[in-house]
């Protein structure tokens, strides 16, 4: 089970990553269908309320308690409290709308998006100065990384979760970050002590709150890492600590069966298949009477292994064939692959290899299908430099340079002639009174002349600081809100292409909303970095191949995207238009290139020719375009826009065939087109 409101990931004793995977694959099916009271009683109270930051709080409620059972509602739930968050410039509510539907948009599989929106909620969150909700979007972004094997940048935002959860003082926050925290060690094979301390650490404060049922996972992890470790008589001291807070934590039957299902991966990891086989069967005979087919899924995976393991062939694949009917039905994949593997091995204990070498080609097909998930990548930021420190050094060799003319003044008047001081002793005293007196007011004022002049570069300096931390906050700020309002604007594409049936117009939104997305990514680039005139074009070319690939990725078929790009930095007025020539010719690709082809390649390349002068090659190994094409005089919308795009670039796309399609294009950069207006 996955607790999606802390970000929890409960550990495997089989396949750790894969099993969570195979989750989202799913998409977090199984939920009740029915609305809760809970939901019943919230939809009474936003009818009756007139307040605005009341209502959007509800919504939010709302959202999240039908996050599962009514998506679409839910998300249109999100974007209103994200609405009226903004109109009052709140940032908790803000905070909360965006993590809520990012949740959401991971419950559809949408990954992608959803890792934006939870970047959005992590910037409210720190504006807003709620410890709570920062703690809760770091352990969301831990989760997401470490679900797609990044577990140094997950145990990055556990860490800090952590430490913000310490300081909230929160125990429930504090034992869901450990826990997380100790599994991502765990997952990236350090050093074990850390993982068993932190395990322990969320262990103790599920048990100040009397959290059984937190209790009971984190007692449950800690019996895995001494399975793991090969130390059983710890993990069966531990193991009957865990059966003791599973029976305290009691509550309903859901809870009971999914935590029974724990402890029997348990019991089948140190190799007790009767108490094994107890736990599974309770699991799945509960899930059976309560309706919820996917979590039966688990379950019966552990019973066709523990039937497979005492060599009961009959009972292994009347569940194994159970197992692989109902994986089917809701595409889980992750399932489906494991089904295959355990009649492939029921197959060779029946004797019969070409059943089994059958059932073992579908086993690898389905695997590699599961583990193509790709890794999120890291997001870095890099330190402000000092921009005063010239200007700092020029004031401090002034102030010297006056000082040594004040000390050189006293030694000339001490190197008087000793001949002329007997005939004119008397004048001597009195000019030198009056030249201490002139040099102690020269010198008094040149010290107040100083500090003034320190003071005054110190204020300018501060304002300066100032003006230029609010300006660039101001310009991300802006970035910011583009970003979003072009989500916004994407899922609203998205909510009409769901409503009409006629494929022509979902295909035009389809496109209009990559576009649209492709411009986000590149606001996304800016805000994101100090320097926010120009994009790292490389990192935008990562984000939107990652997402033309989410798009228009089939099972059965493989293409392969590479590119060659140095570290590149463009004006907008430069990365839109490329952006947007990329994404028509990816997508283009993706739809026609490939018809009748398992695989394919597509290979991008941007190097620089001159000052301000480049070459961008797109090509792909696909059928190619008709003998008769033109890329200038085609009617085809994309590739008009791609010609157009082209023009604002300062250049014309070239197309050849060359085993599949190739185009180039020799573009410049704003400053260079602007040299020859």
């Amino acid at each position: 089970m996955i607790r999606l409101l802390f970000g929890f990931r409960i550990l495997s004793f089989v396949i750790k990553p894969a099993i969570l995977i195979g989750i989202l694959v799913s998409g977090f099916a199984g939920y009740a269908q029915k609305e809760s009271l809970t939901s019943k009683q919230l939809r009474q109270q936003i009818a009756k309320t007139s307040n605005d930051t009341t209502l959007a709080r509800l919504y939010g409620l709302l959202a999240w308690e039908i996050k599962f059972t009514h998506k679409e509602e839910a998300e249109q739930l999100a974007d209103k409290e994200i609405i009226i968050a903004n109109k009052y410039h709140d940032y908790l509510l803000l905070a909360d709308g965006y993590r809520i539907k990012a949740l959401i948009l991971v419950i559809q599989e949408k990954l992608e998006k959803g890792m934006m929106l939870y970047d959005s909620s992590l910037v409210y969150a720190k504006r807003s100065g709620n410890l709570y909700y920062q703690a809760s979007c770091y352990s969301l972004m831990g989760g997401m990384y470490g679900d797609h094997g990044d577990y140094h940048k997950a145990i990055e935002f556990y860490s800090h979760g952590l430490e913000i959860a310490q300081k909230s003082g929160d125990a429930a926050m504090i034992a869901t970050l450990s826990n997380n925290l100790a599994e991502s060690y765990q997952s990236d094979g350090r050093e074990t002590d850390l993982a068993r301390n932190y395990f322990q650490m969320a262990l103790d404060n599920s048990m100040k709150i009397e959290n059984w049922g937190l209790a009971f996972m984190n007692s449950s992890n800690l019996v895995v890492e001494y399975i793991n470790h090969g130390l059983m008589e710890k993990a069966k001291e531990e193991l009957s600590r865990s059966i003791e807070m599973l029976n305290r934590a009691r509550k309903d039957d859901y809870q009971f069966a999914t935590n029974s299902h724990v402890l029997a991966s348990a019991f089948y990891s140190m190799g007790n298949m009767e108490e094994a086989e107890k736990y599974s069967i309770s699991s799945l005979r509960i899930m059976d009477s309560l309706q919820r087919p996917d979590n039966a899924m688990r379950p019966l995976t552990v019973i066709t292994n523990i039937y497979l393991k005492t060599k009961s062939i009959s009972k292994a694949e009347k569940y194994a064939n159970r197992m692989l009917t109902d994986a089917k039905f809701r595409n889980a994949k992750l399932y489906i692959r494991d089904g295959y593997k355990a009649l492939s091995d029921i197959a060779k204990l029946k004797n019969k290899p070409e059943e089994a070498l059958r059932y073992y080609e579908l086993y690898k097909s389905w695997n590699d299908s599961v583990f193509k998930v790709a890794r999120e990548q890291s997001i870095s930021n890099v330190e402000a430099r000092s921009r005063l420190a010239q200007q700092e050094l020029e004031i401090k060799y002034e102030t010297e340079k006056k000082e040594k003319e004040i000390e050189l003044q006293k030694a000339k008047l001490i190197e008087l002639d000793t001949k002329q001081k007997n005939l004119i002793i008397a004048a001597s005293i009195l000019l030198v009174l009056i030249f201490v007196s002139l040099l102690a007011y020269r010198s008094a004022r040149l010290r107040k002349e100083k500090i003034n002049l320190e003071t005054t570069v110190d204020k300018r300096t501060k304002q300066l600081k100032e003006a230029l931390s609010e300006r660039e906050l101001l310009i991300k700020e802006i970035h910011h809100r583009v970003k979003n309002n072009l989500q916004i604007i994407s899922g609203l594409l998205e909510m009409k292409g769901n409503r009409t049936k006629d494929e022509n117009i979902k295909k035009a939104i389809k496109e209009s909303q990559n576009q649209v997305l492709s411009i986000a990514f590149i606001h996304q680039n800016l805000y994101q970095r100090d320097d926010m005139k120009e994009v790292e074009f490389g990192s935008f070319l990562r984000e939107l191949i990652a997402h033309i690939k989410n798009v228009f990725d089939k099972p059965d078929k493989h293409i392969d995207v590479s590119f060659n790009i140095p570290e590149l930095f463009f004006d907008i007025d430069t990365a839109v238009p490329l952006g947007l020539i990329i994404n028509e010719l990816l997508t283009n690709s993706y739809k026609y290139a490939f018809e009748n082809k398992k695989d394919g390649k597509i290979n991008i390349e941007l190097k620089k020719e001159a000052e301000g002068e480049y070459l961008f090659v797109y090509a792909d190994n696909g059928i190619g375009m008709p003998k008769d094409f033109d890329v200038k005089n085609s009617n085809t919308l994309g590739l008009k826009l791609i010609t157009q795009l082209s023009r604002q670039l300062a250049g014309i796309m070239k197309y050849s065939d060359d085993n599949g399609s190739r185009f180039e294009l020799n573009l410049k950069d704003l400053n260079t087109r602007n040299k020859m207006i």
